[in-house]
């Protein structure tokens, strides 16, 4: 269902449509390191000039997931210290967040000082396509992926031994 939602702003298809499009693509994701032949495989469903936009709506699709597994991993984690009060390694953590803040900076710096600025037009081009996706589809997108992941997260609770 996320994925029918995701790709009908390009072409309207069937739940059985989209169903046999999610696991193909997962079918040939499995032979291919991490997943990358998820994104070509759906692709290949469509004609040459919608592929790139099919691409970009499984990107989407995956960073929704992906967003929403970190959220909960953080409820998660903080959950797990607040009950078993581990000891942490607040060095690590202070460098990993000092990477992550420097990299981000980075990025961004690389975006205002034009570096890509043979792919300005390819960057114009994409955020008039996110402009075209409806915060409905994404809403939805976001939806569909919490509810994949509060289902485990129920089943886990439901089926461990409690603390």
């Amino acid at each position: 269902m996320k994925w029918q939602t995701l790709v009908e702003c390009i072409s309207k298809v069937t739940f059985s449509q989209a169903t046999a499009q999610t696991l193909g693509a997962l079918t040939a994701s499995l032979m291919t390191p991490n997943r990358i032949g998820d994104y070509g495989a759906k692709a290949m469903y469509y004609q040459p000039h919608l592929r790139k936009k099919i691409m970009f709506l499984n990107l989407i699709g995956n960073s929704a997931q992906m967003g929403i597994t970190t959220i909960l991993g953080v409820i998660g984690f903080v959950c797990f210290t607040l009950h078993f009060q581990p000891t942490l390694n607040y060095t690590g953590i202070f460098i990993w967040a000092t990477a992550a803040i420097i990299t981000i900076s980075g990025l961004i710096w690389a975006f205002r000082a034009n570096w890509f600025g043979k792919k300005r037009k390819s960057f114009k081009k994409l955020i008039h396509f996110i402009n075209t996706i409806s915060k409905k589809t994404i809403i939805k997108t976001v939806l569909f992926s919490s509810f994949t992941l509060s289902h485990f997260f129920v089943s886990v609770l439901l089926f461990t031994v409690s603390f």
